[in-house]
């Protein structure tokens, strides 16, 4: 259908796809998406593609049929390679989007997706609109309520999605079916502000607040560092309609403060919060120690999905109605600036919308999970806060020398191997063009090596010649402009993978290079006590596939990855090149995690019967990994996630998600339990990466901190039958030199 705005259109030479006009309607409803694909410019009906059969699924499950629906596009021609529209495209092809609203007459649109959103309503940001009503643009000269819903195609990447989508559509059929939004829909009322009361009037408050479990929510200067960051104001909220909002500019010197700190270090008032990690900490950081915290918000979604984002505006969009309030990011730069009552109600809104979520994610709760909350998540930010706020002191002789050696042989490096041939390493379009490849990324060049590239021996140079690079500018660089009063604060994310394993950052100690832990050094008269769990992941799949033979084995001391070196390859380990010792594990994992024999024979250039056969001796060695996988095929059809032995449960994504996660997640959560434990005895704890923890000691106590480490890292772990997880420990003044 063309229009004048066709000929002003990157697009006018495109397939154009009309919108779908059914015959007999379901509702008068309509659909927008925001352009077609390349499979629709084949059938010429919108949404047939791979996003369309998503949609398909997900407004059936939601009641609503897709073939009786009006269908359009916010752009109905299809952008070349399937790209996004832009917005300047969208707004040339308004007209005709306004036509068909007209012609459709729709009680209600569904945008589907962040440009049909932002055309419609003028709304950014879907993750925080979505499941909202909003009206229709003026410009369209049309009456009409839009609900905003995520795009199917973003459902196919990020299928943890899928049911909140659904519930989102169902909220559009019901309405449908009775002709209008239900009251429940509907944004709430302004709650109650009751702001700035006096020292005495908010005693009376907390008191009463104090039988009730109550969401507590602070604000802080764009400043986000716990350590120095100071509070400004605090909210507090047992119910969404009402919640009390200190202005608290003036710190400890505010009468109110004093009041404030009394009700949070009461153990017996129990207490909620968003982000506890970080409000715990600042709170400490301004003398106030909280007692009595029952619930985190951003943890209670990482155990019920943790693969769905946790911050207080998704959860505010999946769990309430509470319309959006978040402000921008350059908004919140400015927030000590904004006038107090702003500053006030934003601070009231976020309490009320910590605990509406608090009482809808209880819902969504089975025992296990919040025993994980309860036990293991709580428990941890004060552990980690711990770590954070000790920091690790750096070795900065080390570090000036180490840099200062670097540039040599990184330049020995390009000499030698890249400027014989013209190619700068730093040049990602003159490598690939020398090496013949579509990407130089670590991995590919990995992959490319182990199938015996002929250029393997300087692709490897290259790889060392980036680690050179990161080591020198990400590293010791890095952590030098880092530094406070020479030391590196580590932050440690109780949320940061979807296992349960923490992630750390500023900076990842999980990538740094062994040679590079010599930087981190012990205080002075002190030493570091590292334990290290030994083959805890084997020894987790041992428990969890729970096969009897792998686990006397490793009951007995074999070395595992040792015995199927001579079972596979009919060698010793001693022997083995570094590529062989990595395919034996390959086997071994791989035959647990679901990797195909091609899979393997395709990593390590071997042949797919060669692969088949080693993964059938495997097997036949521990005939409980194929159980294993097969159980959990099962499980994964039928019901679409997968548990670990502490109780976490996972939204899968994938099988192979659904056989790592019973196993990494359940070792990571030894590794944690292990930590807290440590914690609560008072053992002066300053790192963890993977399987390991390290604490620090006085000299001479080093044996005693030793045997307590020992005692609890090897405790019998009852929820995998009691099995006792073995660690090897060393001591040391650096990360690096551990004896």
């Amino acid at each position: 259908m063309m229009n004048k705005n066709c000929e002003e259109c990157g697009l006018k030479d495109c397939v154009e796809v009309p919108w779908q006009i059914p015959i007999i309607s379901q509702y008068p409803l309509l659909l927008v998406g925001q352009a077609p694909g390349s499979t629709e410019t084949i059938t010429r009906v919108p949404f047939t593609g791979s996003a369309g059969k998503m949609a398909w699924r997900v407004l059936k499950e939601a009641g609503l049929n897709k073939e009786r629906l009006h269908i359009t596009n916010t752009c109905c021609c299809c952008p070349p390679e399937d790209r996004q529209p832009t917005l300047r495209e969208v707004q040339l092809c308004n007209a005709r989007l306004k036509e068909e609203i007209h012609f459709c007459q729709p009680q209600f649109i569904i945008a589907l997706g962040e440009i049909p959103m932002i055309a419609l309503t003028g709304k950014t940001g879907i993750k925080s609109h979505r499941g909202a009503w909003h009206p229709l643009l003026a410009h369209y000269d049309y009456n009409c309520m839009v609900k905003c819903v995520l795009h199917p195609s973003f459902l196919l990447r990020q299928r943890q999605w899928i049911d909140i989508t659904i519930a989102d559509l169902r909220d559009v059929q019901q309405a449908c079916e009775i002709g209008y939004i239900r009251s429940n829909i509907e944004v709430r009322d302004t709650p109650q502000w009751i702001m700035d009361p006096s020292p005495s009037e908010l005693a009376d408050l907390l008191e009463e607040m104090s039988s009730h479990v109550t969401a507590v929510d602070i604000e802080t200067p764009s400043e986000l560092d716990m350590r120095t960051a100071h509070v400004i104001g605090i909210s507090f909220a047992s119910n969404g309609s009402s919640a009390i909002c200190l202005d608290l500019m003036d710190g400890p010197r505010d009468p109110k403060w004093e009041v404030m700190k009394r009700y949070l270090e009461d153990h017996h008032a129990q207490k909620v919060t968003q982000n506890g990690q970080f409000d715990i900490g600042v709170l400490e950081t301004n003398g106030v120690n909280v007692k009595g915290l029952v619930w985190a918000t951003l943890y209670a979604e990482h155990t019920i999905n943790s693969d769905l984002p946790g911050n207080l505006d998704a959860l505010r969009s999946r769990y309430t109605k509470i319309a959006p309030y978040k402000p921008t990011k350059a908004e919140m730069k400015e927030f000590a600036k904004w006038e107090k009552t702003r500053r006030l109600v934003y601070n009231g809104w976020d309490a009320i919308t910590t605990i509406e979520v608090m009482y809808a994610q209880i819902e969504q709760m089975d025992n296990n999970q919040a025993k994980v909350l309860r036990e293991i998540e709580i428990p941890l930010i004060w552990v980690f806060n711990a770590m954070e706020r000790k920091g690790v002191l750096l070795d900065q002789q080390w570090m000036a020398l180490a840099y200062e050696q670097l540039g040599p042989v990184a330049e020995e490096i390009e000499q030698e191997w890249f400027a014989p041939i013209g190619v700068n390493p730093r040049s990602p379009v003159q490598l690939k063009k020398y090496f013949g490849v579509d990407c130089t990324g670590e991995d590919e060049l990995i992959k490319l090596m182990k199938r015996g590239h002929s250029e393997s021996q300087r692709m490897q140079k290259l790889l060392d010649y980036r680690e050179l690079h990161k080591a020198a500018s990400v590293y010791i660089l890095g952590m030098y402009k880092r530094m406070v009063d020479g030391r590196i604060h580590t932050h440690f994310k109780i949320e940061g993978t979807g296992t349960g394993r923490p992630a750390s950052e500023n900076p990842n100690l999980n990538n740094v290079p062994k040679w590079l832990r010599a930087m981190f050094v012990s205080d002075e008269g002190k030493v570091w006590i590292e334990g290290d769990y030994t083959q805890q992941e084997l020894h987790t799949i041992a428990c969890v596939a729970n096969d009897s033979q792998l686990l006397t084995d490793l009951a007995n001391g074999v070395n595992v990855h040792h015995q199927m070196a001579v079972t596979v390859l009919n060698r010793e380990w001693e022997t083995l090149t570094d590529m062989e010792r990595l395919a034996v594990k390959a086997i071994t994992f791989g035959t647990a995690y679901g990797r195909t024999a091609r899979s393997i024979a395709m990593e390590f250039g071997i042949t797919v019967r060669q692969a088949e056969e080693w993964q059938n001796a495997c097997v036949n060695k521990y005939p409980g990994l194929l159980e294993y996988r097969e159980t959990q095929l099962a499980r994964f059809r039928q019901i679409g996630r997968c548990y670990t032995a502490f109780g976490r449960v996972r939204v899968l994504q994938s099988f192979t998600q659904g056989l790592n996660t019973p196993i990494q997640g359940s070792a990571a959560d030894i590794t944690n339990t292990s930590l807290i434990e440590l914690h609560k005895r008072g053992i002066d704890l300053r790192l963890t990466v993977y399987d390991s923890i390290i604490a620090q000691a006085n000299r001479g106590e080093e044996e005693d901190v030793k045997r307590e480490m020992q005692e609890v890292m090897e405790r019998p772990i009852a929820e995998l039958g009691g099995h006792k997880f073995p660690a090897k420990y060393g001591v040391g003044v650096n990360w690096k030199d551990m004896e």
